[in-house]
């Protein structure tokens, strides 16, 4: 693991990075172990923190349409209960949204509102996001991180629709 020595001398880990090889919406996060230092992978930066926020399942809240209309499942993490506000983001909610014109909006504001803590901790001094669409269904989203000391840290996802098919066939 990588380590960073602060200006008083102490030593700190970075998060274990996690990363996607395959990503779908159904691909779990990997890891990976670097057997030069017998030990896992590390990201000192953000990259990890935003993949959590961005990519686990925030609890809806009773207003939100489900996906399913025929689950009350409303997912989230159990520790949340002991958290003031939610780990992760309402990405999931479109999961069986329709590609229309008004899909950027939604996906820049749940992924604005996942990556508030970073604000609030005041690890961001601001957050920008830009959703474009791609492909038939595939979105692209940049998010821009303006750090408070540092310079601007950008990074990309993907979020494919193509994976809703029913019977062969792309359901739309």
């Amino acid at each position: 693991m990588s380590y960073t020595t602060t200006a008083n001398g102490l030593k700190l880990r970075g998060d274990i990075k996690f990363f996607y090889s395959v990503p779908t919406e159904y691909t779990p996060a990997e890891v990976a172990f670097d057997s030069s230092t017998q030990d896992l992978v590390s990201d000192a930066g953000l990259e990890t923190a935003i993949l959590i926020m961005l990519f686990s399942d925030k609890r809806a809240s009773v207003d939100d349409v489900l996906p399913d209309s025929l689950s009350n499942d409303r997912r989230g993490w159990w520790g949340d209960t002991l958290l003031e506000e939610n780990i992760g983001s309402k990405l999931w909610l479109l999961s069986r949204e329709k590609t229309l014109s008004t899909l950027h909006a939604k996906i820049e504001a749940y992924t604005l509102d996942a990556l508030q803590p970073l604000i609030k901790e005041k690890i961001a001094k601001n957050i920008s996001v830009a959703v474009t669409r791609v492909g038939s269904y595939i979105y692209k989203t940049s998010v821009k991180i303006t750090r408070s000391v540092e310079q601007d840290v950008l990074f990309t996802y993907y979020y494919n629709w193509v994976a809703q098919t029913i019977g062969g066939s792309n359901a739309i």
